[in-house]
């Protein structure tokens, strides 16, 4: 909620200069997509974004164009 609030101060306010911004959503198919339209926006205005999330994901990084460092989510198994 803290970043949602902080993109919406940095947009209402704007920047002026380019920033490197970094994009941390949960392992979530909406988590990810808010945060990519968050951060094509934000690139559209010149900023670099770097996004940190599961390798299911890739495809729809590479579409919008971003860096991004991919995580494999380990399997987990529960005993009951």
């Amino acid at each position: 909620m803290k970043s949602i609030f902080l993109c919406t101060l940095m947009l209402y306010f704007g920047v002026s200069q380019s920033a490197r911004i970094l994009l941390m959503p949960l392992y979530h198919y909406s988590h990810v997509n808010f945060f990519t339209v968050v951060g094509t926006s934000l690139k559209n205005d010149g900023h670099e974004i770097h996004m940190v999330t599961a390798e299911t994901y890739q495809k729809k990084l590479d579409k919008a164009g971003f860096n991004y460092t991919l995580y494999v989510l380990p399997e987990v198994r529960y005993k009951l």
